[in-house]
């Protein structure tokens, strides 16, 4: 078989990387046919000033229909989502670290938190030629100064060590398939929460012609059918858009348990308005569909007549106020009402013991404004008080504002909404820490951070702080409101308690505030959830504003 493959040492990493598989698994030799394309003839020009399409495919893709070479190997984020006639995509081959790369000279660096989680001096000048890239800088950090950068990964490498650029922003994947040297470099491997990576990126895609049975039966021999339902909804986003390179998109999938979560960002006309999301549902085509309706700005069906747009809040009043703040009472008639109360839970014994140890702790992790309210009382009630040595770590700025408004010194901010992403990321930065960790949690919490970090070596015990009980204005309240146009839930135990006095109609637009909220909402039978970015009031009426254009 004749493999056809670009000349740069990232495509020739990965074709020899496919010629292998199928040597070992499907016992068939491949020879590499080297293709130039008009991305590896012009190193100058920025994708926007090139004429058509396809940049880094294009002329492999016309060998492949005139029979020139039998099968392709391509970055999928390279790939169009509409092949030409007669091609089609035969397989996906193993996906690398999906995440985007910030790598900074050291005089660049910035890590206080005014550098919004980029780790970058203000006014730095970042390489990069992507559109979607180029959106996402400018939206968390309108001071940096965002140049083109061309040039295959040793290039970009050697343009930014020769002192080009602060700072560049490259695919994870490529820089780790070739075991490029980083030595003197900072290395942010930016989590997917924070930067959206491109539908598809990591993974590899070989490319045959529709007609060649044999070629694609040695092709399914080598392929990851794991891949095949995330990678086709992130790409189903892009294809259902029309877009390609020069599209501002992002998106990446996961799958958790029973259902798929889209994450997606759009870059619009205004840099600090963009559109983005995260959507949760079981079928993906439900998924893609609704996303992209979403993007387009395209609401759901309006209520009757020319009634504002009814909104439920899981909150009481008090604390929905930034909510019903950002949502225009002209067009938004917001319901905030209160579901649940928190109410001291936990061993009493356990509680006095751990207070009168609190020194041994190294860490103290808070996940919700709740627990540090709660573990507040309990120090209070035991006359306990933090040692100077303890360190503290919070999951969101509400959480770390609520530290902060206790007078308690904060050492790690993570704004990672699931707990294995929080605790890679907080057990990274924690490994070499002395000492227990402490995690004051509510009577619900799962144990899925506990298990982390066991698996790491590391101790956190688990303190329970409070429990939930439904408020007891709850029913009476549900009795005088008529359905919502949308709902917003605030925590799984808001789901619980309200769905549990009244079932609402699973069509409407339903807005959840975190990963454990969307799966409450899931398992209460919603199709679909929207998904907060930013684990706030804020962030939840964002969403709102986004189904409502």
């Amino acid at each position: 078989m004749k493999l056809g493959t670009r000349g740069s040492d990232l495509a020739l990493w990965q074709a020899r990387l496919v010629r292998a598989l199928l040597l070992q698994k499907a016992g068939v030799d491949a020879e590499l046919v080297i293709i130039k394309t008009q991305g590896d003839r012009d190193q100058i020009a920025t994708f926007d000033k090139m004429e058509g399409k396809g940049f880094f495919t294009k002329e492999i893709e016309d060998a492949l229909v005139n029979h020139s070479i039998d099968l392709a190997v391509h970055s999928l984020k390279d790939l169009q989502t509409r092949m030409p006639d007669g091609l089609v995509l035969g397989g996906l081959i193993e996906r690398a670290d999906r995440r985007d790369m910030l790598l900074i000279r050291p005089e660049a660096a910035d890590d206080s938190p005014a550098c919004g989680g980029l780790h970058l001096r203000e006014g730095a000048r970042v390489g990069t030629t992507s559109a979607r890239r180029v959106a996402q800088l400018q939206f968390l950090r309108s001071d940096l100064n965002v140049v083109p950068l061309r040039g295959n990964v040793p290039t970009r490498l050697r343009k930014l060590r020769d002192g080009e650029f602060d700072a560049i922003l490259i695919a994870t994947a490529g820089v780790e398939r070739l075991q490029l040297s980083l030595e003197g470099l900072r290395v942010h491997r930016l989590h997917e929460s924070v930067f959206v990576p491109a539908p598809g990126q990591g993974a590899l895609a070989v490319q045959i012609r529709q007609d060649d049975a044999a070629t694609r039966d040695a092709v399914a021999r080598i392929s990851d059918p794991g891949l095949a339902d995330s990678i086709w909804l992130e790409r189903e986003v892009l294809r259902r858009l029309e877009g390609g390179c020069l599209l501002p998109l992002g998106t990446c999938v996961d799958v958790a348990g029973n259902y798929f979560r889209l994450r997606t960002f759009l870059g619009t006309g205004n840099p600090r308005q963009p559109r983005r999301f995260v959507i949760a549902g079981q079928h993906k085509e439900s998924v893609a569909a609704q996303a992209v309706t979403f993007l387009q700005g395209i609401a759901p069906s309006p209520p009757e007549s020319a009634r504002r747009i009814r909104v439920w809040i899981t909150r009481e009043p008090a604390r929905a106020g930034e909510f019903c703040a950002d949502c225009d009472p002209a067009r938004f008639d917001v319901a905030a009402i209160p579901v649940f109360l928190a109410v001291r839970a936990g061993s009493p014994e356990l509680r006095t013991q751990v207070m009168t140890g609190l020194a041994k702790y190294a860490w103290v992790l808070f996940t919700s404004q709740t627990t540090v309210t709660e573990f507040a009382g309990v120090m209070r009630d035991t006359g306990a008080s933090l040692s100077p040595q303890t360190h503290i770590a919070a999951v969101g700025n509400k959480t770390a504002r609520a530290i902060k408004h206790q007078g308690w010194r904060l050492d790690f901010v993570s704004e990672t909404p699931d707990a294995r992403s929080l605790g890679e990321q907080f057990i990274s930065y924690v490994h070499d820490s002395a000492g227990s960790i402490l995690f004051p949690c509510g009577a619900k919490a799962s144990a899925d951070l506990e298990a982390i970090a066991s698996e790491s070596g590391l101790h956190l015990e688990r303190l329970v702080c409070y429990d939930t009980v439904e408020h007891p204005d709850l029913a009476l309240t549900l009795m005088t409101l008529p359905d919502p146009d949308a709902a917003v839930f605030t925590s799984p135990s808001a789901v619980n308690f309200l769905m549990a006095r009244r079932a609402l109609p699973t069509h409407i637009p339903v807005v959840s505030i975190g990963p454990s909220t969307t799966d409450a909402l899931i398992t209460a039978g919603f199709p679909i959830v929207w998904e907060a970015v930013d684990r706030s009031l804020e962030g939840l009426a964002e969403v709102v504003h986004g189904l409502f254009p």
